[in-house]
């Protein structure tokens, strides 16, 4: 089985961990504002803390199949978003990061369509 990480593979990821910050709110689910507020902190801290984003071996393989939105949230949020980065490996971090955040976030949205229109 390879080890490679592909843009099917983060998608899938980043759906199952967006699933799991729903299925682990402890709040009122009918509270759709907070339930959102509580999901954008745990898909900061899942994201941060992912294997796929602190192991410089996966951030490399994440950065290098991260879709454009990654980029533009970065640019967004940083204006330059590189600044900063000395290295190589920071800039496929932080790009790894955005990645999955961004991934986590966008799983989230469809999430909360869902809850919406129910």
């Amino acid at each position: 089985m390879s080890d490679t990480i592909t843009e099917y593979l983060l998608n899938q990821e980043c759906e199952a961990l967006a699933k799991s910050i729903v299925e682990e709110y402890e709040g009122d689910r009918d509270d759709i504002d907070a339930l959102r507020e509580y999901a954008q902190e745990r898909a900061h801290d899942d994201a941060d803390g992912h294997q796929w984003v602190i192991y410089t071996y996966k951030a490399r393989q994440v950065a290098s199949i991260a879709p454009d939105a990654a980029e533009e949230w970065l640019e967004d949020c940083h204006g330059k978003p590189f600044d900063g980065c000395d290295t190589y490996n920071d800039v496929c971090t932080r790009l790894a990061y955005a990645a999955m955040y961004t991934g986590i976030m966008s799983a989230l949205d469809a999430i909360f369509e869902e809850l919406e229109a129910a």
